[in-house]
């Protein structure tokens, strides 16, 4: 494990300027990795927990020398509630679980003895945490419209005794179209009980003193930034002029925006040391990517980048083209945004981006997301990222960190068992193919890809603009 880090004065605290991160010490960059399942794995046992697990990752990805994580910081609905994180810190409106808030406690202690600062994520656009969708579904007593998902109970079952493999839904299931669930969800920035419940929630947490540490939230230089929701959707509709076919139109008057900054005001009154970014992807295009970070409480800004989910890689093709495709997107955009945050006048970090396994190679026949498939298109995704994000930083362009999604550790997928409350704790959420995006702690090439990416930005002097 890595010495201590003097995370505990006024000196620890980050700050942004236009385009850098820095404390008092100088520069700060993240070499980060989504972890967003810190809290249910660092809760008791008898609330699933496994504190060994925890440990044991935390100290590999130390040792691969990343410096900051991504986690969850809220997490809701019952355990009856399909596709969810279970169990949830708040398993009914109003009603915080202690457990997995002393898990979220220890998540805070182990990432500053390892040196680690993090991002709390308090909310959730999709599903898998509850998000957004549970809190309307408090308020009003209706049904979360629930679109395709992966079901790890559906067949086909395994017959060695572990977990899954399952399949996904859909309409035969029951399930309804991601318009139908997207319109649900987007009817949160115009319903004030669901925003009020939400509210509580945030309080909470921000509110919140370390049952290990005695130091509140809010004194805390680990937490580096809070962020209202992951991945806040725009209302407006496609623009058909983009030629990704992602972005969609200019709307001032979207409510999203207006409940976004609303929520950036609230933690800003209550953590005025501590940072607040968007957990915005970007795909949206310009316009929103400027209109959202534009919000002076907004610190930083970020992105997110997925290559086979946004139609630009096709998982199972070998092909030199199809992976030059993913590569030149993925890299197109982190220069897009790194020219968009530029001109908002804020740094960026590429807070999310993931690439599958090698699966043509692909040992489990009934199970394309398989551990055994190699890495190499990852890899090569990944190295071009990361020199991409170094040379921004180098120049001065604002880009201030990279976080891979998402670490999975010693979890495989042949070896699966379901926790005390039916769930595995993959890298991949809940609503997804477990092992999809994992990053497991035996892929030496990839975390080898982080820890120089960590040793060149250390020696790294940023560009002169601050």
């Amino acid at each position: 494990m890595a010495a201590q880090h003097p995370f505990s004065n006024e000196a620890s605290f980050v700050r942004a300027g236009k385009r850098h991160l820095f404390d008092a010490h100088g520069p700060v960059y993240l070499t980060g990795l989504n972890y967003w399942a810190c809290m249910n794995l660092a809760a008791a046992p008898d609330a699933g927990g496994d504190r060994a697990r925890l440990e044991a990752e935390l100290d590999q990805m130390a040792a691969a020398g990343i410096n900051h994580l991504r986690i969850m910081a809220g997490s809701e609905g019952s355990d009856s509630a399909p596709f969810r994180m279970r169990p949830a810190l708040q398993p009914l409106a109003g009603e915080w679980d202690e457990r997995l808030l002393h898990g979220l406690d220890r998540c805070l202690v182990g990432a500053r003895q390892r040196g680690m600062r993090v991002t709390l994520v308090l909310g959730n656009t999709w599903f898998w945490s509850g998000g957004l969708a549970q809190y309307r579904a408090w308020a009003h007593g209706s049904t979360i419209p629930y679109p395709p998902a992966w079901n790890i109970s559906a067949p086909p079952q395994r017959s060695d005794g572990f977990a899954g493999w399952g399949s996904y839904t859909g309409a035969k299931d029951g399930a309804a179209s991601y318009g139908a669930y997207m319109r649900y969800v987007n009817g949160f920035y115009e319903d004030a009980p669901a925003q009020g419940l939400f509210e509580e929630h945030v309080l909470r947490i921000v509110r919140r003193t370390n049952s290990l540490t005695g130091v509140r939230y809010v004194d805390d230089p680990t937490i580096l930034a809070w962020e209202p929701i992951n991945e806040p959707q725009a209302t407006s509709v496609p623009d058909d002029t983009d030629p990704w076919h992602m972005a969609v139109k200019p709307n001032a008057s979207d409510a999203m925006l207006h409940w976004h900054a609303r929520t950036t005001a609230l933690l800003k009154r209550h953590a005025p040391r501590q940072l607040v970014t968007s957990g915005f992807e970007g795909k949206q295009g310009a316009w929103y990517f400027k209109a959202l970070h534009r919000d002076a409480n907004v610190d930083f800004a970020c992105a997110h980048a997925w290559p086979q989910n946004w139609s630009f890689y096709r998982m199972g093709n070998a092909s030199d083209a199809n992976l030059e495709g993913a590569i030149q997107f993925a890299t197109d955009y982190l220069g897009n945004v790194s020219s968009w945050a530029q001109e908002v006048g804020k740094p960026v970090v590429l807070e999310e981006f993931g690439m599958p396994r090698d699966n043509w190679h692909n040992a489990v026949p009934l199970y394309p997301y398989a551990s055994s498939a190699p890495t190499t298109h990852r890899d090569a995704l990944f190295a071009r990222v990361l020199d991409k994000a170094h040379t921004l930083y180098a120049r001065g362009a604002g880009v201030v960190g990279v976080m891979p999604w998402a670490y999975g550790g010693v979890w495989r997928p042949e070896t699966q068992r379901f926790s005390t409350h039916g769930v595995v704790w993959a890298g991949d959420p809940m609503h997804e193919a477990p092992g999809w995006y994992s990053i497991y702690d035996k892929d030496h090439t990839t975390l080898a890809l982080l820890r120089e990416h960590a040793r060149r930005t250390r020696h790294t002097a940023p560009g002169a603009a601050t």
